[in-house]
């Protein structure tokens, strides 16, 4: 299906990253700001501990942003070598940074338990200190809701009606023909059209409904984009 589309013009102006980014370095600022008003605190290691590793993030973020901002508007041999040069590009460190990140201020809000969520020093006085951390541990609080309600909302949706997926989803010992498309089952006792073999090969269903080997579509809509036997387009209408 990929080789059907030989060039490939990447013209994806990335604006909510970019965006993203824009909220990240103005966070960092801030936080960066308040760590060096600290200076005389016992928090001091953990706060900067946090902006370091933030910094390392937007660092690596920007750097990323800007390999694809120099690459707008060029036309690829295919999409293949689009994605070749993005792996390139070493795009698991960000999320590695990221995760490493969160688990900084995870850390530093259980260490800052009970939690004090004040604008003022001991001494009643306006402390941008202060101010850091408490925004900080609102920060890292919202973060964990945000995660939590996502996984919760993928879950209600990935199953329907379950609040967590079924082990038994992803492979049914069912016949093919009885799936929904796309669904991937395992049959052992239909020959399939394509190899013409019998085997424990995962099966997919295309939308008009016939059933192959996935390993087999694969390769036959490199070459062909209608369905080897009724002929009507497995690529689904935009």
């Amino acid at each position: 299906m990929l080789s059907m589309y030989p060039a490939f013009v990447y013209d994806d102006k990335r604006m909510c990253s970019r965006i993203w980014l824009c909220f990240k370095m103005l966070g960092l600022g801030f936080y960066s700001t308040t760590t060096a008003m600290c200076i005389h605190d016992e928090m001091v290691v953990w706060f900067g501990t946090v902006s370091s590793m933030m910094g390392a993030s937007v660092c690596n973020t920007i750097r990323y942003e800007y390999a694809f901002f120099k690459i707008h508007g060029t036309i690829f041999p295919s999409i293949e070598a689009f994605i070749q040069w993005k792996t390139q590009q070493r795009r698991n460190v960000k999320p590695v940074l990221d995760v490493a990140e969160f688990i900084i201020k995870v850390v530093y809000l259980v260490r800052s338990i009970p939690l004090r969520f004040s604008t003022h020093d001991e001494y009643n006085n306006a402390s941008m200190c202060r101010i850091g951390m408490t925004v900080l541990n609102l920060h890292t609080l919202v973060i964990i809701a945000w995660w939590f309600l996502f996984a919760v909302v993928f879950c209600t949706m990935y199953t329907h009606i379950d609040m967590c997926p079924r082990e038994t989803n992803a492979i049914e010992a069912v016949a093919p023909n009885a799936v929904a498309p796309n669904a991937v089952v395992i049959d052992q006792e239909t020959e399939c059209c394509i190899c013409l073999d019998k085997n424990d090969s995962p099966w997919t269903t295309a939308h008009c409904m016939h059933s192959f080997h996935a390993a087999c579509m694969i390769k036959w809509m490199q070459q062909n984009p209608s369905c080897p036997v009724c002929r009507s387009s497995l690529i689904p209408a935009s």
